[in-house]
């Protein structure tokens, strides 16, 4: 969690120390071995994104495990900021929000629809299958929206003395990917696609190895999400808040065109793709039991990248956990800076599962990405 300090430092421009004292995914050397050793955040991470421990602990792990979280970025100079927010902002609404009289609003339908396209186009390169809106879990996804905005804080568990609280805010905080967290004059405005984007790539996010956003949507598991999203004028200030409701499914095949899941994976586009990001693989070797893949064993699985016919990246930051959030496992790594245009061959060798040990090969290629085009 972070504190008053956190954001003071924010405020100052100066890093702000972190302990979440949280395990991290089991990390190994550059020599395949594990080490216990957590690298410490930088300050860009800071900046950017925190994790939650996990909401729920017992001997099996409900699909709300754990839920990563990201902080707004905030705006830096802002000449026209107030116009700029405001525009954008009311351009989402049907009903405008009133966030200090703890009014959500109402989205646009087309709102919703563009958000839902946007995560089904991106499951769509993975082989996953479309998940369908939940209408029935709106209200949670935008009181939770709600609660955020008009606290100018993160938190899967808001208590009643929140602004705005109440039982459906409280809810939809638990079960949500959730997005905000900074009340500014100075906010920068993020849209809905920014938003989501943020929570595939994960660049940002300070737990080490966590990639908990990432993990949730592209779980070839999951059938209905619902998006909520308030943003606008908060007093003197301006506050967005959103989240993305998961509703699970008991008892469902996995959704997936193959037996893993890999990102960046085939023709990639750009803007799903960002520098600094973790790449990660999760076999699916049981695709009718969910959780029977927690049982996959990454111990001595190695990781090879090359170039198509030409040199091999070095790997590093080489992880893995079970935890069974989102995905029910992961294996994520690091690799130089990648090229667009540049086709990358993985293996993945040495994956044991049932007492059997198994290779996975994909290729990726890297589209440009829109901003890079136009500068």
């Amino acid at each position: 969690m972070v504190g008053p300090a956190f954001y003071a430092a924010r405020a100052a421009g100066r890093p702000a120390a972190l302990e979440s004292g949280l395990p991290g995914p089991r990390q190994r050397g550059l020599n395949g071995g594990l080490s216990a050793r957590q690298r410490r955040p930088t300050w860009r991470e800071l900046h950017f994104m925190v994790e939650l421990p996990a909401l729920f602990r017992p001997a099996m792990r409900p699909i709300f495990a754990r839920l990563a979280f990201a902080i707004l970025p905030a705006a830096l100079p802002a000449t026209a900021q107030d116009a700029d927010f405001a525009a954008q902002a009311a351009a989402l609404y049907r009903t405008p929000p009133a966030i200090a009289s703890c009014r959500a609003g109402e989205l646009q339908p087309a709102q919703r629809q563009r958000v839902l396209a946007l995560i089904n186009d991106i499951r769509r390169l993975h082989g996953l299958d479309a998940v369908d809106d939940d209408p029935a879990a709106e209200p949670e996804a935008t009181q939770a929206a709600l609660v955020i905005a008009a606290n100018g804080r993160l938190s899967h568990t808001p208590t009643p003395d929140w602004r705005c609280y109440s039982d459906s805010a409280a809810k939809g905080a638990r079960r949500s990917l959730i997005y905000g967290g900074v009340s500014s004059p100075l906010l920068r405005f993020s849209s809905a696609d920014e938003i989501v984007i943020e929570w595939l790539t994960d660049a940002n996010n300070v737990s080490a190895g966590g990639l908990g956003h990432r993990r949730w949507l592209l779980d070839p598991f999951l059938q209905r999400v619902a998006f909520g999203m308030v943003a606008g004028r908060n007093g003197a200030a301006f506050s967005s808040g959103a989240a993305l409701r998961l509703v699970p499914t008991v008892g469902v095949a996995a959704r997936t065109r193959e037996d893993f899941v890999a990102w960046p994976i085939g023709e990639y586009p750009g803007r799903y793709y960002a520098d600094d990001a973790l790449l990660s693989f999760t076999a699916l070797p049981d695709r009718k039991r969910k959780f029977a893949n927690r049982d996959v064993d990454y111990a001595d699985a190695q990781v090879e990248i090359r170039e198509r016919d030409g040199r091999q990246l070095q790997v590093r930051n080489l992880s893995e956990d079970h935890e069974g959030f989102g995905v029910p496992n992961s294996l994520q790594f690091r690799v130089p800076r990648l090229q667009p245009g540049v086709i990358y061959d993985v293996t993945i060798r040495g994956v044991r599962f049932g007492g059997q040990s198994r290779d996975y090969r994909y290729w990726f290629r890297i589209g440009q990405s829109p901003r890079a085009s136009t500068e």
